[in-house]
């Protein structure tokens, strides 16, 4: 039988969850993906660390949210696409590019770096509006199989 590994995404979420926040799959807090479901030879505390010297000058910015489309295989997974920001591709890319160089593994690796298409899911808890502006002024990284389960 294979062992799971550890998966990791990286997602600027809206609202203040405290360290240590759980939630399930089908309730996942309103948030951008920055890094989608990767698995890396590193432990939480090390890819914090890399990711906080990578990012120490950075300063928050603000995004908008555009049009609404339909995703996946069946088109039934609405998303909002985020208008066209340098600053949140420029970070996406800087994180891409630091991840790859670490030796990172993308669960779906066309959607990453210059596949990645900027938007934020539409949740059971809530979605951005067309035209809806937000501060993207922290980042987290969601550990997808916490207490290694």
């Amino acid at each position: 039988m294979e062992k799971l590994t550890q998966k990791w995404c990286i997602a600027a979420f809206f609202d203040d969850l405290e360290e240590g926040f759980e939630f399930n799959r089908s309730e996942y807090p309103l948030h951008i993906t920055v890094a989608g479901v990767f698995d890396i030879d590193k432990t939480g505390k090390e890819i914090y660390e890399l990711l906080t010297e990578l990012l120490k000058n950075q300063k928050p910015f603000i995004v908008s949210a555009g049009d609404d489309v339909l995703w996946g295989e069946y088109k039934d997974l609405r998303v909002v696409i985020i208008d066209n920001s340098i600053e949140m591709s420029d970070l996406v890319m800087r994180i891409y590019n630091k991840l790859e160089l670490e030796g990172v593994e993308f669960y779906q690796p066309e959607y990453e770096g210059a596949g990645h298409i900027l938007h934020s899911t539409v949740q059971k808890s809530g979605r951005l509006n067309k035209g809806q502006k937000v501060v993207i002024n922290k980042l987290s990284l969601v550990d997808m199989f916490p207490n290694s389960d």
